[in-house]
């Protein structure tokens, strides 16, 4: 008894510190209300409650004023009045907004963020402005004394240490700096402008007044040098967050117009901060192609300057669907991540083959390349395996310490992980070779003899494969003329387990097409089977060689599977149905 009372006196104030009220309650709390009474023990735990959530209530039903007057009355230590979610929020903003309702010390009143609501939002919490430490709002006005105006209204807040505001304001030209200095206590502070860049004519000389800042998250439109110091007169030790979001500008255009430098000693300043984001639109014009590499070398510096001292690897995602969109982020002073918008300039092609590759840094000129990078995503519009297969050498040539991986295009993909999916990631950083990478797969391409080439040079430790051929359309070895295909997999001398999807080699669009496997073990006899349809399923028979002889002239797939020791060979046909799982000829079992 003594234990249960001891658990409920801990529990049962942090049971009533969040209290929703909907449709099945709100009529009988009105009730309750109307007895007008001290006593009243139904509202007994209202001494408890923080937050105060109105949800889900009906259309015909709400609290009147005086008797909101009477809850609050109830709900003496109440900070968070949220009605977001009620269908009469508009109402209740203006209830909150007015005079004679005051009533607890309401810390934050949350604005639903649609357009008829931020001014009513915006009354309500000034209302409570002695006590307001959250305050998220719009700003939007036609009047071209808005900004005086607006700051004006944010100098009441006594208390205010977190604020969002979205200026909407065409023309404005409200400033960070107006507002930290009405809000010198604030810890954490968003600022969104679309159509103002601070000049260097801004007055300056309250750029130090926010002596708490932790947290500080820009959206502007471009980036200027007085933008640079403003966000750079933060001590590094004090901010713990920063978020710098380009709007207009992408990579290149920005070093273009404030200059490598300034970009370098923004990314240093970034270097110091715990948690750091920094983006770059996506390409609003096209570049011409620059196989110097330029860009490339400058991204990498700027991402060195980010790194910094930390000794970590980075996460890296080059995608070509958003043509030079840039983010570099670190968290916890630990996680390393940059995303890679690629443009024609960061393309080369090989006149051999005529596939694109990624245009590589300049290593004389930045001390970082794709070397940091130990786990990639890689997405490419061009849709030949040929253009895939060159992505997986680019990623396996310049990427030693590479862990985890995945390379895409509109058909194909292909995967290379641990052979645990969920294995930690926490190999010593010395490791080369892609030691690390146990596992493979291929969906949708073939195991070309190029592919299989980067696998035995750059993968020698890979245990396991999984091929798809082809898609569920079909698309791959739907029209095989030649109807002999060989996989060499004798140089991967550690691989245990080779997985081969065959629906795309049997089915093709109008028949079923019988296969013959052969497996072909590094110094045993060659061993034959034979895939056949059975009655809507498919019939696995070992056969002999005879048998093949006398099929050699039919048309027939023969699938030729060279093994140095894998242990098992499994043959799935679409959905991972298995048809056949044949152990090693050499443990002298089959099975399927």
């Amino acid at each position: 008894m003594q234990v249960c009372k001891s658990w409920y006196n801990l529990i049962h104030p942090l049971y009533f510190e969040q209290v929703v009220l909907n449709e099945s309650n709100i009529r009988l709390i009105k009730s309750q209300l109307l007895k007008q009474s001290r006593n009243n023990n139904y509202f007994k735990n209202g001494f408890f409650i923080k937050h105060l959530k109105i949800h889900h209530d009906t259309k015909d039903q709400c609290f009147t004023l005086q008797e909101l007057v009477q809850l609050f009355i109830y709900l003496p230590n109440l900070i968070v009045f949220d009605a977001t979610a009620s269908h009469h929020f508009l109402y209740y903003m203006e209830c909150l907004a007015n005079n004679t309702l005051r009533g607890p010390r309401l810390e934050q009143i949350p604005c639903d963020m649609h357009e008829a609501s931020f001014l009513l939002n915006l009354a309500a919490c000034y209302n409570f402005r002695h006590s307001i430490t959250k305050l998220k709002t719009v700003y939007s006005s036609l009047d071209q004394q808005g900004d005086a105006q607006f700051v004006q209204v944010l100098s009441g807040f006594a208390k205010l240490t977190h604020l969002d505001v979205y200026n909407e304001t065409i023309g404005s030209q409200l400033t960070p700096f107006d507002i930290q200095a009405v809000c010198p206590q604030l810890v954490q502070f968003k600022y969104f402008i679309e159509d103002f860049v601070m000049d260097s004519f801004i007055n300056r000389r309250e750029k130090g007044c926010a002596k708490d800042m932790k947290r500080l998250e820009l959206n502007i439109p471009d980036l200027s040098r007085t933008y640079i110091d403003y966000i750079t007169s933060f001590r590094q030790l004090q901010l713990d967050t920063l978020c710098v979001h380009l709007q207009r500008v992408d990579l290149r255009n920005c070093i273009d117009q404030v200059g490598l430098d300034t970009v370098l000693y923004l990314a240093t300043y970034l270097s110091q901060i715990k948690n750091s984001r920094i983006t770059f639109c996506h390409a609003l014009q096209e570049y011409e192609p620059e196989s110097s590499g330029l860009k490339m070398t400058q991204f990498y510096k700027i991402l060195s300057k980010i790194k910094g001292a930390r000794p970590t690897y980075c996460t890296a995602t080059f995608d070509d669907f958003y043509p030079n969109e840039t983010e570099i982020k670190v968290t916890d002073n630990s996680q390393l991540y940059f995303k890679y918008g690629l443009d024609y300039e960061d393309y080369f092609y090989d006149d051999d083959c005529f596939v694109a590759q990624v245009v590589l840094p300049d290593k004389q000129r930045s001390m970082l390349g794709p070397d940091v990078i130990n786990q990639l995503n890689f997405t490419i519009r061009l849709e030949n395996e040929d253009t895939l297969c060159q992505v997986l050498k680019y990623a396996l040539t310049n990427c030693p310490h590479l862990q985890q991986f995945t390379l895409e295009n509109n058909n194909c993909q292909i995967f290379g992980s641990p052979r645990r999916p969920h294995q930690q990631l926490d190999y010593p950083t010395s490791m080369t070779l892609h030691q690390v990478v146990k596992k493979i797969k291929f969906v949708g391409m073939t195991l070309s003899h190029r592919i299989l080439d980067l696998l035995s040079l750059y993968l020698p430790a890979v245990q396991e494969i999984v091929s798809e051929l082809g898609d569920e359309h079909y698309n791959s070895f739907s029209n095989i003329k030649n109807n002999d295909i060989v996989l060499d997999l004798s140089r991967l001398k550690q691989l245990s387990s080779f997985c081969l999807d065959i629906k795309t080699i049997v089915n093709t669009r109008l028949v079923f097409r019988q296969l013959l496997v052969r497996l072909k073990y590094y110094g045993k006899q060659d061993v034959y089977f034979s895939i056949q349809h059975n009655n809507g399923g498919y019939c696995f028979v070992p056969v002999t060689f005879g048998v093949v002889q006398q099929l050699k002239n039919v048309s027939v797939c023969m699938l030729s599977i060279l093994c140095y020791d894998v242990d098992e060979i499994v043959l799935t046909c679409g959905n991972n149905n298995v048809i056949a799982k044949i152990q090693c000829v050499t443990k002298g079992a089959v099975a399927c």
